[in-house]
């Protein structure tokens, strides 16, 4: 406040009151004696006033405009502008009581950074970080865009909070003339970045700066939130690990990615490879560019990382422009990565859609992807190098250029659980199938659907569901859909081991079984009538009827598979087992009828004693059995052997035509049918 007094002096006393705040001024003698009854130079009191009075009217205006942080940017910049001046009455201190500095609003003085992306804001907002200091706190940029158009980015070297008004309201945005490597680095542990777009200042990718959206170095705690990344010519987000420091605690959650250049990148030193991060509810779409300083880039890319959790993320790439880069890729030493609710729509070169690969540092093992859809890349998913225990579950795998599922892996345990896969080899190049497992991986492809129709080559579709070389896999409980054969289409390859559900009611088998039983246990094949079949066989693409049939009733029939089976063999009776309607043929020489001999049996000798009854006990003789004779061994004088009598069950009688005859004689007992 000024007061002019010219002409005749005024009374010794002058209260001025009204404004902010009242001021008394004491005036002797026509000389200001006091201000607010303080004493000393004139100048040091005018300004030690005019501090307390900009601090006090700050907070007056802050408390009727309801804004608890803006009134402290004011306070700073009168304490500032007064520290220069001398100040022999403490009112520094005073003014800076009214206040504690852990939010700057960067719109107010003395930061006054510009929001209409006119005037770069870059040093605006980085003296606002220092000024935090090494406690930190929060920037506030209220609604409006923030031009950042230098050489160096926005470094977050303290606990900072980087807040906006909202990623619709308040943006960052990335001008043409800058050239930092990222827009935002951090280099602190503990930051935040929330509520704020940042952008390219172009709508075209690679017209805008070769540059990040944010690069974190060595940091823990870092929080993304509610963040939107657009227009960015190079990684939304870059998060690297260090040999001192991994990026345990990271949270990435509630973030759009659009037209940029690469998504999220995760890379942790070979020396420290644990990260501990969770990524949550990211979607993208329209990311990878096939040209410029950063072509090919990755909508996902986990490498060298442990202990990532990954949940409900949506990588879409460009289809025809977004170059090589995978839309979700873990490489490298990874383990303990776990993806659930992944929506990846790949581009339609390069590798790969998902790919999960061996890297210079090492293998992929135990990552599991549990639950979404992968689709409309070049190949659905590869899983290649070393990589080991992988799981792949409850997925639907489909419409991808070429194989839906490529394994060329030489690692183990490969998974692939109540997936669906169909209408792979949209490309209509080559020879596609829906599971190439050329790799020497062993693993399992279980409870699966394909519903791919087969197709010829040249034609878009896949010629083969699943072919496996080498590998020993194991295909339990597959359901095709459409035409094809087991041999020529539905498996072109041969696994070792395999057993596949063809419909809902046929099981097939094909390659080596080995069942293995303890005592006790057994295989039971258990038709529901006597006369269903339980176990057929024939010969695939030649018979036209089973060649061997085992009916429930345990009786076998046999045929030559080109006419109806004419043979039959099982149970003729109580204790008999034959044929009905079939000869009995010995048809190598050298083998025949072998029958058992002893107490009771159908075979055996006898000596005879001349024309004496010889008798022979066997209960296996019956009235209309026919005993057969003849001279096993000769002795005496040799007569013809006869059967004189027979008791049913008993015993029957043999005698010689000689009575000099002691021949042995065996015999046989055969009876009618």
């Amino acid at each position: 406040m000024k007061i002019r007094v010219t002409g005749e002096q005024p009374t010794d006393h002058v209260d001025v009151t009204g404004g902010v705040p009242s001021t008394v001024i004491d005036v002797t003698a026509g000389l200001v004696s006091s201000v607010n009854g303080r004493t000393g130079s004139i100048t040091g009191l005018a300004e030690a006033d005019e501090v307390e009075g900009i601090a006090h009217a700050a907070v007056v205006e802050h408390v009727a405009a309801d804004d608890p942080h803006g009134d402290r940017a004011a306070a700073v910049a009168a304490i500032a502008g007064h520290a220069v001046a001398p100040d022999p009455h403490g009112d520094r201190a005073y003014a800076a009581s009214l206040v504690t500095v852990d939010w700057i609003n960067i719109t107010k003085g003395p930061y006054s950074a510009d929001k209409t992306a006119s005037i770069d804001a870059t040093a605006a907002i980085q003296a606002a970080v220092n000024a935090l200091g090494s406690r930190g706190g929060t920037i506030y940029l209220p609604p409006g865009d923030f031009l950042l158009n230098g050489s160096s980015p926005i470094d977050l070297a303290a606990p900072i909070t980087l807040r906006g008004a909202g990623h619709g309201a308040t943006s960052l945005r990335i001008g043409p003339s800058f050239t930092g490597t990222s827009a935002i680095t951090v280099s602190s542990d503990d930051c935040m970045i929330q509520g704020i777009q940042i952008r390219g200042a172009s709508s075209t990718t690679t017209s805008n700066p070769a540059c990040h959206g944010v690069t974190a170095t060595g940091v823990q705690e870092l929080r993304v939130f509610n963040t939107t990344f657009q227009w960015i010519n190079g990684y939304a987000l870059r998060l690297h690990g260090t040999a001192a420091t991994t990026l345990h605690g990271t949270q990435i959650d509630m973030i759009k990615i659009q037209s940029c250049a690469g998504g999220i990148h995760f890379k942790s030193d070979p020396a420290a490879m644990a990260a501990n991060v969770q990524l949550s509810n990211v979607f993208t779409r329209f990311l990878g560019v096939n040209t410029g300083a950063h072509a090919n880039l990755d909508g996902i890319r986990i490498e060298d990382s442990w202990d990532v959790l990954a949940q409900n993320i949506l990588p879409w790439m460009q289809a025809t422009l977004g170059g090589t880069g995978a839309a979700f890729r873990v490489v490298g030493n990874c383990a303990a990565i776990f993806v659930q609710n992944l929506d990846a729509l790949g581009p339609q070169t390069g590798v790969a859609n998902v790919v999960i690969e061996s890297g210079p540092n090492g293998d992929p093992q135990n990552v599991q992807i549990q639950g979404g859809v992968i689709q409309q890349g070049i190949v659905g998913i590869l899983i290649a190098g070393a990589a080991n225990q992988v799981r792949v579950r409850t997925m639907r795998i489909l419409n991808n250029q070429t194989h839906n599922v490529s394994v060329t892996s030489s690692g183990y345990g490969i998974y692939f659980d109540e997936c669906l896969l169909s209408l792979g080899g949209q490309g209509a190049t080559g020879t596609n199938y829906d599971v190439d497992w050329t790799g020497s991986a062993d693993g399992f492809v279980t409870d699966c659907r394909f519903g791919s129709a087969i197709v010829t080559t040249g034609t878009a579709g896949v010629q083969g569901i699943v072919n496996i070389g080498s590998a020993a896999v194991r295909v339990l409980n597959a359901n095709f859909a459409g035409t094809g054969s087991m041999s020529t289409n539905w498996f072109p390859g041969s696994p070792p081991q395999l057993l596949t559900r063809v419909d809902g009611s046929t099981y097939e088998a094909r390659g080596s079984m080995d069942m293995q039983f303890a005592a006790g246990q057994r295989l039971s094949l258990r038709p529901n009538a006597a006369s269903n079949n339980t176990l057929a066989i024939n010969v695939l693409g030649t018979d036209v009827n089973d060649r061997y049939r085992l009916l429930g009733d345990g009786t076998s029939q046999y045929g030559i598979g080109t006419s109806a089976r004419d043979t039959t063999w099982g149970r003729q009776g109580a204790a008999q087992i034959g044929t009905p309607d079939s000869d009995i043929v010995i048809g190598q020489a050298g083998k025949g009828l072998r029958v058992k001999e002893g107490t009771n049996a159908k075979l055996g000798t006898a000596t005879l004693n001349g024309t004496t009854d010889v008798t022979v006990s066997t209960t296996a003789v019956a009235s209309t059995s026919r005993i057969l004779l003849t001279i096993q061994a000769l002795g005496g004088t040799a007569g013809s052997p006869y059967v004189r009598t027979r008791t049913a069950g008993t015993s029957f009688t043999i005698r010689s035509t000689n009575a000099s005859d002691t021949s042995t004689v065996a015999w046989m007992i055969v009876d009618p049918a």
